[in-house]
């Protein structure tokens, strides 16, 4: 990704040599960002998240919840539980696993943020899951990584989450199901799921 190299990045929120911060303490942002104890330049903060700079490119990192976890699960039919939602970024709807990010709200445990991602946002639990892989989703623009899980012995005990729509499709109908949403993008996250399985 090219466009996210820069020669001399520009930003009033940081000084040159110690990644000051106005108004924040520096120090303790340095201690849960692991980009800035390797030696990246911040550039900016907002609410959520940061922008690093090192050796000229720029590169976005959560606050917190630097890593992600998603869930292959299955009915006992063999269809695939999907999750479909509006992604504000690309302002459109995403096809995705279950997912979430791990640390983001106390649980730093990412197979049980696996579990719990898995019912809360689709309404189906597991009886337990097994770690598969750990991939970076998009190296080029952000440090996130990702870790995929396989949910086992899998049944409904409830509903998703409002904003949320649960789609059931068996592998050898996925392509089927894509040509017939043209307005919902597909994750790359299921292609590597997939793979995995």
């Amino acid at each position: 990704m090219n466009g996210a190299r820069t020669s001399r990045p520009q930003s009033a929120a940081v000084s040159a040599g110690d990644h000051s911060v106005p108004g924040r303490d520096a120090r303790a942002l340095r201690a849960r960002t692991p980009a800035l104890r390797w030696g990246y330049r911040l550039i900016f903060q907002g609410k959520h998240v940061i922008v690093c700079e090192r050796d000229g490119w720029e590169y976005v990192e959560r606050k917190k919840g630097k890593e992600a976890v998603a869930v292959i699960a299955a009915t006992d039919d063999g269809k695939f539980i999907f999750v479909e939602q509006y992604r504000r970024p690309v302002d459109t709807k995403v096809l995705d696993w279950p997912a979430g990010l791990v640390g983001d709200d106390g649980e730093n445990d990412p197979a049980a943020t696996a579990r719990k991602e898995l019912e809360e946002e689709t309404g189906y639990t597991c009886d337990e899951v097994e770690f598969l892989a750990k991939c970076p989703t998009s190296p080029g623009i952000t440090s996130e990584l990702v870790s995929f899980y396989r949910a086992s012995s899998v049944k409904k005990t409830g509903d998703a989450e409002d904003a949320i729509t649960v789609h059931l499709i068996a592998h050898d109908g996925l392509r089927a199901w894509i040509a017939s949403h043209p307005d919902v993008l597909i994750d790359v996250k299921i292609w590597a799921g997939f793979a995995l399985t």
